[in-house]
């Protein structure tokens, strides 16, 4: 059988809606292939070299991922059965592929750490034509952190934005409303004195948060800031 077949190929669209997958369909997503497909339902079972390419690799991937905290989810050990006590027991260290989950967006900032922007938990956005470079998520060079200190400089036009707080202060409030859309996360878990996880993979990277502002800030002399005349202001994109 070969599981290249078009029909194993085709992604239905209703996976759009779930959030949380099991470790298989994660690795069958990621390399591609449909998980309710007759490959995506037994290829698990076959041996390495008849299972689609990437996916045994991936599995492996995810698993450990999971178990470090690098990937959010609910790591499930398999059980096995003991005929001699007539009793089921875990399995120290394993994973369950079907019963343990992953959430998707914690899945796709791993694979995002890993320099892997495309496929399945990438979805090509609809108002992606048109976009700047540097603005497109699916450009070979876009980066995060520029695309946020463009986008929060040109918000600041707003001056209800600014307000009263500062330059600095008023983009990094916007920023911290938005850091999931620009993906200003903890690429890695942190853990502090004595093993205690101080973030996760995912989690909001204030640090990042606070470059970008200084980035974009173009008051760097301090001070009031003028008020910008309406003929003059940039025209916002995105």
């Amino acid at each position: 059988m070969d599981y290249r077949e078009e029909r194993d190929s085709v992604i239905s669209e209703w996976w759009k809606f779930v959030d949380e997958f099991t470790i298989h369909q994660a690795a069958l997503l990621i390399v591609g292939v449909e998980p309710n497909s007759e490959t995506g339902t037994y290829c698990k079972d076959w041996k390495p070299h008849e299972q689609p390419d990437g996916y045994s690799i991936i599995l492996t991937a995810i698993c450990s991922a999971l178990i470090r905290g690098d990937i959010s989810g609910r790591n499930i050990q398999k059980t096995v059965y003991n005929p001699e006590f007539e009793c089921e027991y875990d399995v120290e260290g394993s994973t369950d592929i079907d019963k343990s989950t992953v959430e998707r967006d914690s899945v796709a900032d791993w694979l995002s750490s890993k320099g892997h922007r495309v496929g399945f938990f990438f979805p090509e956005k609809p108002d992606d034509t048109g976009l700047p470079d540097y603005l497109n998520p699916n450009h070979p060079r876009y980066s995060d952190k520029l695309a946020a200190a463009v986008m929060v400089w040109q918000a600041m036009d707003d001056e209800t934005l600014r307000g009263k707080k500062g330059l600095v202060p008023a983009m990094i409030s916007w920023l911290e409303s938005r850091y999931k859309e620009f993906r200003l996360v903890h690429k890695q878990s942190g853990r502090g004195k004595g093993g205690v996880i101080t973030h996760s993979i995912g989690d909001r990277n204030d640090g990042a948060i606070k470059v970008v502002a200084q980035v974009a800030n173009w008051n760097v002399d301090g001070g009031a800031m003028p008020t910008p005349e309406a003929g003059n202001l940039p025209t916002p994109q995105g």
